[in-house]
């Protein structure tokens, strides 16, 4: 039997691959004795958000090429190489609000475990819908060439 949820783990691979740099830099910051001189905190933050987002996308890839053919798996990757950085903006901005819901159910110790899960899961369904609009793409063009072609 196939796995029916074998894209979405996958990509969530790739997305854990993939925050590895901005959540390690995000820990590095507050943490006491870090010098702040701007231009070196924009380029490591830079590099600690291009190379995970490189290495997730081509785990992607490599992943994919087992199940699609090598085009819509070197297209998808590059959506998902595209995106994540995209995502990953908008699940910071994202993550306060279910931040806030744990703070005020939970109480204050909770409300960073909050932001965490909704920053997860936001850059999670935002690469999801990414990636899988891009293979929905690619397959429907694969179907209607070979129906031009019949």
């Amino acid at each position: 039997m196939r796995n029916k949820f074998w894209l979405p783990t996958v990509v969530a691979q790739a997305v854990t691959i993939a925050m590895t740099g901005p959540l390690a830099l995000a820990v590095v910051a507050i943490l006491p004795g870090t010098p702040t001189q701007p231009r070196v905190e924009e380029a490591i933050g830079a590099v600690g958000a291009l190379i995970p987002t490189v290495v997730g996308a081509w785990w992607l890839y490599r992943k994919l090429r087992v199940r699609l053919t090598e085009r819509e798996a070197r297209k998808a990757a590059f959506a998902f190489g595209w995106f994540t950085p995209v995502s990953l903006v908008v699940a910071i901005v994202l993550a306060q609000i279910p931040g806030g819901l744990a703070d005020a159910i939970l109480g204050p110790r909770f409300a960073l475990v909050g932001a965490l899960v909704g920053f997860v899961a936001v850059t999670d369904l935002l690469s999801f819908a990414a990636v899988a609009f891009t293979i929905w793409i690619l397959g429907r063009e694969r179907r209607l060439q070979s129906s031009n072609t019949d």
